[in-house]
């Protein structure tokens, strides 16, 4: 979904004293998973993504519809509607800026969805509690009104999972999952070293391809081994920006990232290896062919849910 381009400015001055100012425009990071940070302030939410110093070409294109918090308060709270970076995939999401002394000092998304949100509004209570309301939906669907709040009560209702929530979930991850299809034309040409080295050695090779001895053994594992590191660099844009590392940084993200694709070969090893000496077999291709599609199916069930982001 894109959302083309909208801005919003605004104008700073004392209260009582209306004059003539230049006008700012409101901006922040079009990043839609921010680092927050704790926050502690008149509002009674816990935190808050720093705008820091923002680089013009890291900031969003599209801010609109804001609504802000009608009142007198030291800090400014502006409901919008902005364009931000989820993954690999823009969306139009409902999210809230701070300002301070006429300048933006973070920010929050309120809500994470697909559709399409529009015309926020927000208010406040005496205690500093807020509240805010918004359109989601489609225009051939239709929309709903949404709501979010920081009472105590209202975020443990809001944030409680029934049912419906995990049957949605699972069938969600399972559609995502069979996305990583779109991968099967890239396969032929990942096994195809390793069929060349199989296929010279059953020429070439004194007992043929025959699972016989240690030098075929150490085929087996070697063609395994090629065909792996051949997917990890045809494939390698999409294994590291898997789902499972998203906020994650440093040498926990590369843990992550590593870790799935180790786990991924061992479980094929070990079926393989289960395999070939459960079904007695004499044939290097088989267990081959069995490792490199055991591999695949693991690598497409994984690899499904940064496809369905990337969109």
């Amino acid at each position: 979904m894109l959302a083309g381009m909208g801005f919003t400015s605004y104008t700073s001055f004392p209260l009582g004293q209306p004059e003539s100012r230049t006008s700012s425009g409101l901006s922040i990071p079009a990043d839609g998973r921010p680092e927050y940070l704790p926050y502690q302030g008149e509002f009674h939410f816990k935190t808050l993504a720093s705008v820091g110093t923002l680089d013009p070409g890291d900031s969003t294109d599209y801010l609109h519809s804001p609504a802000p918090l009608p009142g007198q308060h030291g800090t400014m709270v502006v409901a919008t509607i902005a364009a931000l970076n989820v993954g690999l995939n823009e969306r139009v999401l409902p999210t809230l800026v701070m300002l301070r002394d006429g300048h933006v000092i973070g920010y929050q998304v309120m809500a994470l969805n697909d559709g399409y949100n529009a015309r926020p509004v927000l208010a406040a209570d005496g205690t500093g509690d807020l509240y805010a309301a918004w359109l989601t939906g489609s225009t051939g669907a239709g929309f709903r009104v949404y709501y979010a709040a920081t009472t105590a009560g209202a975020r443990g209702q809001l944030d409680a999972n029934d049912l419906t929530d995990y049957v949605i979930a699972g069938a969600t991850t399972a559609w995502q999952m069979l996305g990583g299809l779109a991968l099967l034309p890239f396969f032929p040409l990942i096994v195809l070293p390793t069929l060349v080295i199989v296929l010279i050695y059953s020429i070439w090779g004194q007992r043929g391809e025959a699972l016989a001895d240690r030098w075929s053994y150490v085929l087996l594992i070697a063609s395994c081994l090629v065909y792996w590191l051949t997917k990890e660099v045809l494939l390698g844009s999409v294994l590291t920006e898997t789902v499972l590392a998203q906020g994650l940084a440093g040498w926990s993200r590369t843990l992550v990232i590593w870790g799935i694709q180790l786990a991924i070969a061992a479980v094929s090893g070990v079926v393989t290896w289960w395999l070939v000496h459960r079904r007695q077999l004499e044939s290097v291709f088989w267990p081959v062919l069995i490792f490199v599609a055991c591999d695949m199916i693991l690598t497409i069930l994984t690899a499904g849910p940064t496809l369905a982001q990337r969109g």
